[in-house]
């Protein structure tokens, strides 16, 4: 018996998951109708506020791509990312576990961010390059900051996202 505990009401037991849902291409469907709005052969769960699909399950509320991780390794992944950073992609083959660390830098520039590149800030007319707390340096354009903090990334084992630079 594979069950989850500490994250929703009960814990979401393998053999019960399977008996009554199944997967095809990244997806969830019912097996069993868990209430009378849902038919057997629906998909799971529908999109939230962040772009994920997220749905109920015996009391647990549990994200969709989190939950197929779950079906295919009966093991809930601690971090899983989409590769492509596509929230909806939740085929297996874009799904990996990472660490909370791998997650985090696993991102694009925020969308508050004036120059459009991550670990890239702008100060006066100068651009600052940073990687994990530290400074990279000082550049007179922001894709020469960028592509510094793409070559500090570069040079570390994890799988991280790197900035798009056209020059």
């Amino acid at each position: 018996m594979i069950s989850k505990s500490g994250q929703g009401k009960t814990a979401v037991v393998w053999e019960d998951f399977v008996d009554d849902i199944y997967h095809l291409d990244g997806r969830l469907f019912w097996n069993k109708s868990p209430n009378n709005r849902v038919r057997v052969g629906d998909e799971v769960g529908g999109l939230n506020k962040d772009g994920y699909r997220r749905f109920k399950y015996k009391g647990s509320s549990l994200l969709v791509h989190r939950a197929i991780w779950f079906y295919l390794n009966k093991v809930w992944p601690t971090y899983l990312d989409h590769i492509n950073r596509d929230k909806a992609s939740n085929n297996i083959c874009n799904l990996r576990e990472v660490t909370r660390r791998q997650n985090l830098f696993n991102t694009t520039a925020r969308s508050n961010n004036k120059t459009g590149f991550k670990g890239v800030s702008m100060r006066g007319s100068r651009f600052y390059a940073f990687f994990d707390g530290g400074y990279l340096g000082t550049f007179d354009t922001a894709e020469s900051a960028a592509l510094a903090y793409n070559t500090e990334v570069s040079k570390l084992s994890e799988i991280i996202y790197l900035n798009e630079v056209t020059q």
